[in-house]
């Protein structure tokens, strides 16, 4: 761990003030970001989830090429288990 070597005769009280005071700008700055980075990212998982649904229920549901399907080879599968009896 290294000291911070501080001259007041040269530099005066307030340089030390300045320093401590950017550094702590600079971690709420990054603490603000990171903050805000996150939130970003909530949002965006958010609206990909969204258009994943949207994109699963044109896929397969109610109305959908592959529920005609289903509902077809269904109907089939019916048909040949009626006439085999």
């Amino acid at each position: 761990m290294s000291m911070i070597l501080y001259n007041l005769r040269y530099r005066g009280p307030y340089e030390y003030d300045k320093f401590i005071l950017n550094t702590m700008q600079l971690s709420n700055e990054t603490k603000r970001m990171e903050k805000q980075l996150k939130q970003k990212e909530l949002y965006s998982l958010q609206q990909s989830k969204k258009k994943l649904d949207e994109y699963f229920d044109k896929a397969v549901g109610e109305g959908s090429e592959a529920m005609k399907l289903l509902l077809m080879q269904l109907n089939l599968g019916m048909g040949e288990i009626k006439n085999g009896n």
